[in-house]
């Protein structure tokens, strides 16, 4: 699965989604996904080849990096790696409409049994929320367990459990969770936050969003 983000401009419209996509789907082709997408939407039809063409860039950058099969590594389960998606605390950080939604948590990179689907049902449901947030939640998660797996790719990391050699990496990778636990103080900041934001508080939350977009492209690139 191949976590996808859409950001399409064309004449007065702007569209933008998340998504997931299943790569060994032999049904749904690229294409037809796009046009349903369009029709779906009452988008103009040359937006169908733009979102297509978007998808097929990412999909072919996916491929071009030899991730690791979580179910084909042996891991010591006393050094296993446990990813901390963001380096700034908000690992969550979610606006759907006028609502936003952040939150931060550690995720087992490679534990193969983690779905971040599964868990983005049974979040939503805790907290009352639809199905965009649950698409939007398990694409967040995928999107940045993807960065850290191609980052540690890119420094021929083994996935054996052994010690990360770039600083800024290995400082971004939390130590093995002996107590699930937390103090007062870890878990004010260890908690679902959702908010109702105003209309000026969206315009301002849309412009940091457009920054931080920016910044992972960057990062990307870099990495």
């Amino acid at each position: 699965l191949v976590p996808v983000r859409l950001e399409i401009e064309y004449e007065s419209y702007r569209f933008r989604d998340t998504l997931v996509w299943n790569v060994n789907d032999p049904v749904v082709t690229v294409e037809r996904f796009a046009q349903l997408t369009v029709e779906d939407f009452q988008l103009p039809a040359p937006m169908a080849s733009l979102i297509a063409k978007q998808i097929q860039e990412q999909l072919t950058e996916h491929k071009a990096v030899d991730l690791p099969d979580a179910m084909n590594i042996v891991v010591d389960r006393e050094e296993i790696l446990q990813g901390k998606l963001e380096e700034d605390g908000d690992d969550l950080d979610i606006v759907i409409g006028s609502r936003h939604l952040t939150d931060q948590f550690e995720w087992d990179i490679m534990e193969t049994t983690n779905s971040p689907e599964l868990f983005a049902d049974s979040y939503a449901s805790e907290l009352g929320l639809g199905g965009e947030f649950k698409s939007a939640i398990a694409h967040d998660i995928r999107e940045q367990v993807n960065m850290y797996q191609r980052a540690l790719v890119a420094i021929g990391h083994n996935f054996d459990g052994g010690t990360i050699f770039d600083d800024d990496l290995r400082q971004a990778i939390l130590p093995p969770v002996s107590i699930a636990g937390r103090t007062a103080d870890q878990a004010a900041n260890c908690m679902p936050i959702l908010n109702n934001l105003s209309e000026g508080e969206m315009e301002s939350n849309e412009k940091e969003r457009e920054k931080e977009l920016k910044r992972k492209k960057r990062q990307g690139r870099a990495r």
